[in-house]
């Protein structure tokens, strides 16, 4: 029976120390990305869909004041 590398890594560890291990590999796989992240990268994607930028002129009409 061959044994693979990463059987190799677990030998010789106490159970908790296995569980803590195989939980930081978890946590890393599943790491958490902020909605913030996501949704700022959603809007990103749309407006260069819709091809806006700072320098065009928006749909509201302006009020002036006088």
């Amino acid at each position: 029976m061959r044994y693979t590398s990463e059987e190799i890594k677990w030998y010789g560890y106490s159970f908790s120390e296995a569980c803590k291990l195989l939980q930081k590999q978890i946590d890393a796989e599943n790491k958490i990305i902020p909605l913030k992240q996501i949704y700022r990268s959603q809007l990103i994607e749309k407006l260069r869909a819709a091809n806006l930028d700072d320098s065009s002129e928006s749909t509201i009409p302006k009020i002036g004041y006088v």
